[in-house]
């Protein structure tokens, strides 16, 4: 893609230094998360549940009916299933993330096997969360991981700002948000 004569470059990537619980440091080259990530996720089956949802009911049990005397549902968010669901998910997601933003880092070598386009995505996610698991990954060091991934995606918004005036140099005072 062009604009303006210029051709657009590839996702950015950042280089980070990660501090291991054990003193260790090591860099790590993290490429933004592709713009259709969350299809990509959808795709594999990688979405997060619905919580379940029960009818409300009055002090003597009945159902509460709406103005249109439809009974009215809750969403039961401490159900414990659905807390299990969500947090499979939540995980999943993780090690997705960073599954994808460290693709291209030549260091790092992921031994569980990448599935094909429709094999099994949960599973491989799993495997990935057991492969960190044994590898002495602690959740603070996912988190921090994802973090750096995830806003390290969302710079991809700030570098257009930045070169804004590189594609039109009249309004490179502007704000982006005023202009």
């Amino acid at each position: 893609m062009k604009l303006h004569g210029q051709t657009l470059v590839a996702r950015p990537r950042k280089t980070v230094l990660w501090r291991r619980m054990d003193g260790s440091e090591h860099e790590l080259t993290l490429t933004a998360l592709p713009l259709a990530f969350g299809t990509w996720l959808r795709e594999r089956g990688i979405i997060q549940p619905d919580p379940p949802v029960r009818v409300a009911r009055d002090a003597q049990g009945k159902p509460i009916r709406d103005a249109q005397g439809q009974a009215v549902v809750t969403e039961d968010r401490h159900d414990r299933d659905y807390l299990l669901r969500l947090e499979a998910y939540q995980q999943r997601l993780a090690m997705l993330v960073l599954w994808q933003a460290t693709r291209d880092e030549s260091q790092l070598t992921w031994e569980t096997p990448t599935p094909d386009v429709h094999g099994d995505w949960l599973s491989f996610a799993d495997d990935l969360f057991e492969e960190l698991e044994q590898a002495g990954v602690t959740m603070g060091e996912v988190t921090w991981l994802c973090e750096e991934a995830t806003s390290h995606s969302s710079l991809v918004t700030q570098a257009v700002a930045d070169r804004r005036a590189d594609f039109f140099p009249a309004a490179s005072s502007l704000t982006s948000s005023g202009g």
